[in-house]
């Protein structure tokens, strides 16, 4: 039921956002949104589905640590 009342909320959101995006050929824009929605749409059904994600922060340490250069105590 959850998730046919969240996919609902999405399809508003299409409906009202994305396609008048689309009719305005604002196409970066459109893809960048598309793209965005879909991520989010797939997360929220993989958390909905109860489906164990992996933690970003490992990844995030990683990508702090090479971008400043900075040496972690661990």
């Amino acid at each position: 039921m959850l998730i046919l009342f969240f996919t609902a909320i999405y399809l508003f959101y299409v409906f009202h956002d994305i396609i008048p995006i689309y009719k305005a050929e604002k196409h970066r824009v459109f893809w960048g949104y598309v793209s965005m929605f879909a991520f989010s749409y797939i997360v929220f059904l993989l958390i909905l589905l109860d489906v164990k994600l992996p933690s970003p922060a490992e990844p995030l340490r990683k990508a702090v640590t090479f971008i400043f250069g900075v040496k972690t105590t661990n």
